[in-house]
């Protein structure tokens, strides 16, 4: 099978069930990296598997505008554009059955932010 994945890039994968139905095996024209963490991930290969794994708080649609996934409505911005606050939809579980919840979302956009703190400083360092 082939499909269209951003842009004019073209994608060869295939798939198959389980006979439970409780399995999705799919393949890839070529490797990951394996790392899987929408935070960590190196290579578009990984995120091709996240994008299928993760939930965003927002997502882009056909006509490429931006609507709530995790969030109940896009965000509202602060005056000064320092502050976003997202209404998170009620009953989101983690795989494990765990609630979400706005401390969640916190550390995640923490570690994001750390992560890319990490990064500019050490290209700073290579310069």
């Amino acid at each position: 099978m082939y499909g269209k994945y951003r842009n004019d890039d073209w994608l060869c994968f295939g798939g198959s069930s389980g006979a439970n139905g409780k399995t999705l095996t799919v393949g890839l024209n070529t490797g990951f990296n394996g790392i899987f963490s929408p935070l960590y991930y190196q290579t578009v290969y990984d995120d091709y598997v996240i994008e299928m794994v993760y939930q965003s708080m927002l997502s882009y649609d056909r006509d490429n505008q931006l609507q709530p996934e995790l969030a109940t409505e896009q965000p509202t911005i602060s005056e000064d554009g320092s502050t976003l606050t997202f209404k998170l939809k009620k009953g989101v579980k983690f795989s494990d059955g765990s609630k979400l919840d706005a401390d969640d979302v916190v550390l995640t956009f923490t570690l994001w932010l750390t992560q890319a703190i990490l990064v500019v400083s050490q290209r700073m360092l290579i310069t």
